[in-house]
């Protein structure tokens, strides 16, 4: 459904639906996930990046994400984003390259360089026999880790879809056997339940006091309320919900993410989400709320 929907004025062209379809099949029997979904494009300055989705629930919500640059004909796997790369990636506020292979320049060394260059002469010479102290030791020195764009690639989905991937209330369950999986009793929302943002919660596992409550209480029925509320998700307001065709119709957007899109129909069981944007977190949006 992804492939075909418009999400925040942009969408795939033929070729690369047609790409993204074979690619979506392929990756599902190959990796062996229940379910394959397209997850949206980010745009760079040389090419862009086409992503997909692969996920797996059960005791908790496993995902693997793929990348193009050819426009979906070839998808290779993102790697594992590790503790070091949120500070990097934090740090940068510019647009992708489009080239995987790039390394940024490490701004955090650049910053300690200048202010090096900024103290007294004897602090520097006490610094410089500190250095020269250290490297008398035996103690192998720390080896430097470099940010390549495919890191903050992994980096930014993986960010984008904790902070943004939605579903609407009572669409999962939580069996007694803490297995999480869509409810197949779910019937879609009314016209009025659709309209609210207390509607919708996060698909990730369970972080906030109640959520993580609901899910470790022993329980011999189904839980639908398991999961993090989008509403509870700071700043405040950096959700927002648009109602079209007399509230026939629902759009959700991140704001802090611009171009993350969420689309639901009043009173069917599907959805469609989906990213077309720069992979650039609007952190000032605090100051303009």
């Amino acid at each position: 459904m992804e492939l075909c929907a418009t999400i925040c004025n942009r969408s795939l062209n033929i070729q690369e639906q047609c790409a993204v379809k074979a690619s979506l099949v392929e990756i599902k029997l190959n990796e062996k996930f229940k379910s394959t979904r397209f997850w949206g494009k980010i745009f760079g300055v040389q090419n862009d990046y086409l992503i997909i989705e692969a996920t797996t629930v059960s005791h908790q919500i496993v995902r693997k994400y793929f990348f193009s640059i050819d426009g979906g004909l070839r998808f290779a796997q993102l790697p594992i984003v590790e503790p070091w790369m949120k500070a990097k990636c934090m740090q940068i506020a510019s647009l992708f390259t489009g080239v995987a292979s790039y390394v940024y320049p490490d701004t955090v060394q650049e910053n300690e360089a200048n202010d090096a260059s900024d103290q007294a002469p004897e602090q520097a010479e006490e610094q410089d026999q500190a250095q020269a102290a250290d490297d008398d030791r035996d103690e192998p020195p720390n080896s430097k880790l470099e940010l390549s764009e495919l890191d903050r690639l992994a980096w930014t989905v993986n960010k984008i879809s904790d902070e943004c991937h939605i579903v609407p209330t009572s669409s999962v369950l939580l069996t007694s056997s803490k297995i999480m999986q869509a409810n197949k009793n779910f019937v879609g929302l009314s016209r009025n339940d659709a309209a609210k943002l207390c509607n919708y919660f996060h698909f990730r596992t369970p972080r906030s006091p109640y959520a993580v409550s609901q899910y470790r209480k022993s329980a011999a029925m189904n839980d639908t309320s398991f999961l993090d509320s989008i509403t509870d998700d700071l700043p405040n307001g950096c959700w927002a919900l648009k109602a079209k065709q007399c509230g026939r119709k629902i759009d959700i957007y991140n704001l802090l993410w611009s171009g993350f899109q969420f689309k639901y129909n009043v009173g069917e069981t599907q959805f469609v989400q989906a990213y077309f944007g720069d992979g650039i977190r609007r952190n000032d949006l605090v100051f303009m709320i």
